[in-house]
């Protein structure tokens, strides 16, 4: 009897030190693993740790660290934000210790923006030219095996209905690089915008859209613009009405002309690319070099804003797409009508 005994106890001494609290390094380890198999690349697993909370009736534990692809390393996506992502390896109690959980991890959502992004390019391209930078946020579903932006849509929208899942969501926003002198050319711009609107109603994506459209001054690809661009943010300070400010601008810009006009195609994707897309989204980042602006927001998601209903658009016309002078709003020489538009005095 005593033999059962002792037999027992070192048994269960054994799953005791088998089992214990789980470690960080088993923890990258399997989180390695997991994103070699999901996505076929390396990824480095940098900072992070142990984290939890406790309620009255559980305790919930995880590792979570920052996650890398080592494709991404030595190029601008590194310190970019808008490519941050983390992984996750929940702990779950056991008796005798701590268990590892299969990891879950947020680079599906990365890919999902970049499909994003690829998918309407095209069509941005085809409307506005060479320069234009579509710099997306997406929220919905994703899987490896969906090598489409649509069919991940059509995925996002399967579970919703299925499980209840989050909605699909298109913000962010797209930047056009280009000139507005005159009201031929607002006009233009008004007539793409809507013509790209079409396009989204046509692929079923508009009604998940709720972004901004920005025309940037072109000129703003230029070094001469990098390197002199402090001196239009104090302009912004320095001059108290729009017409000041625009005459500083209009001779600034001229500056950058003779540059910008010399440029090739491929030095000009090359600027575009070398844009830290997570700061570009923040709106006072290009602010100082908008010409005009536009939210653009599917009826959707104003019927869940009972505020904003009056400002409901469908876009079946063009007079619904409302370029907004970005030089002016910022002066504030508008203000807003009763039915949400904004005005020039």
């Amino acid at each position: 009897m005593k033999r059962i005994i002792k037999s027992i106890v070192i048994i269960l001494l054994l799953l005791l030190t088998a089992c214990g609290n789980a470690s960080e390094e088993k923890a990258k380890k399997m989180l390695a693993t997991h994103l070699k198999e999901r996505y076929g690349e390396e990824f480095d697993i940098r900072w992070g740790g142990r984290d939890g909370y406790s309620t009255p009736s559980k305790k919930v534990a995880w590792f979570q660290f920052d996650i890398v692809p080592e494709s991404y390393l030595g190029t601008n996506k590194l310190y970019d934000k808008y490519y941050d992502c983390y992984g996750t390896v929940m702990i779950r109690k056991k008796l005798f210790g701590e268990k590892l959980e299969t990891p879950r991890d947020t680079y599906s959502n990365v890919l999902l923006k970049e499909q994003a992004n690829e998918f309407y390019v095209k069509k941005l391209k085809e409307l506005f030219g060479e320069n234009v930078l579509p710099v997306l946020e997406v929220t919905g579903s994703f899987s490896v095996k969906n090598k489409s932006f649509l069919e991940n849509v059509e995925l996002t929208e399967k579970r919703r209905k299925e499980n209840n899942n989050t909605p699909l969501y298109i913000e962010g926003g797209i930047y056009i690089f280009g000139r507005v002198e005159n009201d031929a050319d607002r006009e233009w711009y008004r007539k793409q915008i809507y013509e790209f609107v079409q396009f989204m109603k046509q692929t079923g994506t508009f009604e998940y859209v709720a972004m901004q459209i920005k025309i940037l001054d072109e000129r703003c690809l230029t070094d001469y613009f990098d390197r002199n661009k402090l001196e239009l943010l104090e302009a912004k300070q320095k001059y108290t009405t729009s017409k000041d400010y625009l005459e500083f601008r209009e001779k600034f810009f001229k500056k950058c002309n003779n540059e910008y006009e010399q440029m090739t195609q491929e030095e000009k994707n090359i600027k575009m690319d070398s844009f830290n897309k997570g700061e570009f989204n923040d709106y006072g980042t290009n602010t100082y070099f908008s010409l005009y602006h536009m939210g653009l927001t599917s009826p959707k998601f104003k019927d869940s804003e009972p505020r904003d209903k009056s400002r409901r658009k469908e876009y079946n016309s063009i007079a619904d797409v409302q370029l907004l002078n970005s030089v002016k709003i910022m002066y504030e020489e508008y203000y807003r009508a009763d039915n949400g538009d904004i005005i020039e005095k």
